[in-house]
């Protein structure tokens, strides 16, 4: 399975030292450069920053050159939903309400960072409490409903 990662999925997944489960989960993971940008921003923390200045080679980087925008959406999102659709890849990787929207607009399969977490634990990879326990001691935010959705095991997490 082909993903396509937005920022905010890679951002908390490095954080809480989850992100190698991208490699196992899918068969390749295109990270748009505009993505990588906006993890080196100046307010990124340091371990985002640095993987992002050097990615792993699991982390196939593209170049987007269009002019395309989405309305009020940024250039990594743009990015994301350009090349899933160039690439014609099963799954893009989004938190940000507005891109998913937008992503499911153009029938685009979605997940997000709670949802990877439980396809990983479904995997044996991790144990999805202590990973969101992690994930909830960043500035990461869901609702007290999805939170509960999700470690009460009701999956349904694709979009």
């Amino acid at each position: 399975m082909i993903a396509v990662a937005d920022t905010s999925p890679l951002n908390y997944l490095i954080l809480i030292g989850r992100v190698g489960i991208l490699a196992r989960l899918f068969s390749q993971l295109i990270v748009p450069e505009g993505v990588l940008r906006e993890l080196q921003h100046a307010k990124s923390p340091r371990m985002v920053a640095a993987w992002a200045t050097d990615p792993p080679d699991w982390a196939r980087v593209v170049r987007v050159s269009s002019s395309q925008t989405w309305g009020g959406l940024g250039r990594g999102e743009t990015e994301m939903l350009l090349v899933t659709k160039s690439m014609d890849a099963n799954v893009v990787l989004v938190d940000e309400r507005r891109a998913t929207s937008v992503a499911q607009s153009m029938n685009l399969r979605t997940i997000g960072t709670l949802g990877l977490l439980a396809l990983a634990t479904d995997a044996g990879m991790l144990d999805l409490r202590d990973s969101v326990a992690a994930l909830l001691e960043t500035n990461f935010r869901a609702s007290p409903e999805l939170l509960r959705h999700v470690l009460e095991g009701r999956r349904g997490l694709f979009g």
